[in-house]
């Protein structure tokens, strides 16, 4: 699991390159910006804290979080200034205060899972709102507390709960788990056990495996599969070189289940993947959802950037989108406080994820999809396939892993 440090100093040139230079081809994505306010409604633009990991294993993701996010806020009346924070509590507190006070931002968005209650109190404080972008790797335990925070997500573990219940019910009620170590101390296996479990179906068995890169770990594990003759194998991974296992298991002579994989199992690099059959995942985006936004969305990002958009890009500009719907509905005035919370949390817009709306909680919540990533041509492709019901908001299940003291990581999901 060990890997060399990233180069923080490029790291931090491409980040602050990206905040910096926003797109000008840019026009009309989302129904907020037609109907967006007179700039300077408050004598002054909004101005916006960005928060992004930098000690991260992937610190790809707050990039293409930041251009997606630059990308819906390029507007009159909108400024954004970004801090790249460490993994400790105490860098995260440092520069949201600096923000605050020397900045004078009126509002903070951060990514990473389980940042609410590290940044809670100075939203409060200040009487700002927070908006904690996650990729979902965490169960929420409790509630903030707070009206200022508000939350969105990758819903990655719900992704998990849905696909694991899909495939009991479709592929099999006899399963086997196969998951990194790093994703082994997070929800993901948790969240699909239960989902499998939901409909009726058993878990056989969880395999462990530090890293996929060799072949040896891979011909382990398929071999134990063999040995275990499950109705389908469950693929949990984050990592880049996961992608491997998936290659080992296409070029299999041997007979073997079909493979299912979490969201961020396949990445969205699009790399070939020599002799890989059909994998089916969940995510709450995908690249050919047909709607106007998506479409629009992808293309911009595509413009800009020079490369297809991901999923952490669809949520950061579905952040941006979310504020500019805030700001149109107080036309502007974001400094009326409690106008602007309601705003916030009543808000319902289209976003590349679909329909978007903010539940009781003041968490934005998007459909979730069902995935098909198979070979074609010289790379690896995801399609849509269809739609996955949401876990149920009580269910034993899962009630029974919130009230369990956490046995895994306790480090922000992917940026420990």
């Amino acid at each position: 699991m060990s890997q060399p440090p990233p180069d923080k100093n490029a790291r931090r040139t491409v980040l602050k390159s990206l905040a910096l230079t926003v797109a000008a081809s840019y026009s009309g994505v989302g129904a907020a910006r037609a109907t967006l306010a007179p700039a300077h409604a408050d004598s002054g633009p909004l101005k916006v804290g960005v928060l992004l990991p930098v000690s991260s294993r992937y610190p790809e993701l707050g990039e293409r979080y930041l251009a997606g996010l630059s990308l819906a806020l390029n507007v009159p009346g909108v400024q954004l200034l970004t801090r790249l924070v460490g993994s400790r509590p105490a860098d995260l507190q440092t520069a949201a205060q600096g923000l605050l006070t020397s900045e004078g931002v009126h509002m903070l968005v951060a990514l990473g899972d389980g940042l609410q209650a590290q940044l809670r109190g100075l939203a409060d404080h200040h009487r700002v709102s927070l908006i904690v972008s996650e990729l979902g790797g965490l169960m929420p335990r409790g509630e903030s507390g707070s009206a200022f925070v508000f939350g969105n997500s990758l819903q990655l573990w719900q992704a998990q709960w849905a696909l694991g219940a899909w495939s009991a019910r479709n592929l099999g009620r006899r399963v086997q788990i196969v998951t990194s170590l790093l994703e082994s101390g997070y929800d993901l296996p948790y969240a699909f056990a239960s989902g499998v479990e939901s409909v009726g179906g058993t878990v056989l068995h969880t395999s462990f495996a530090d890293s996929f890169a060799g072949q040896m770990q891979s011909a382990e594990v398929l071999s134990h599969s063999r040995e275990l003759r499950p109705d389908h194998l469950h693929f949990i991974a984050s990592e880049s070189q996961t992608l491997d296992f998936v290659a080992a298991y296409g070029r299999s002579l041997h007979r073997l289940p079909p493979l299912t994989a979490s969201g961020l199992a396949l990445g969205e690099a699009l790399r070939p993947v020599g002799g890989s059959r059909g994998v089916r995942s969940a995510l709450s985006w995908a690249a050919d959802l047909e709607s106007p936004v998506n479409r629009r969305f992808t293309q911009a990002y595509q413009r800009r950037t020079g490369r297809a958009p991901d999923a952490l890009a669809a949520l950061g500009f579905e952040t941006g989108e979310w504020t500019l719907q805030a700001l149109a509905a107080v036309q502007g005035h974001h400094s009326r406080t409690q106008a602007w919370l309601h705003a916030l949390g009543s808000a319902k817009f289209s976003s590349p994820r679909g329909d978007v709306s903010v539940d009781a909680q003041r968490r934005a919540l998007a459909p979730l999809y069902l995935r098909v990533s198979a070979q074609q041509g010289s790379a690896f492709v995801h399609r849509l396939a269809g739609h996955l019901a949401a876990p149920p908001t009580h269910h034993r299940a899962l009630q029974a892993l919130l009230e369990s003291p956490r046995s895994g990581w306790l480090g922000t999901y992917l940026h420990a």
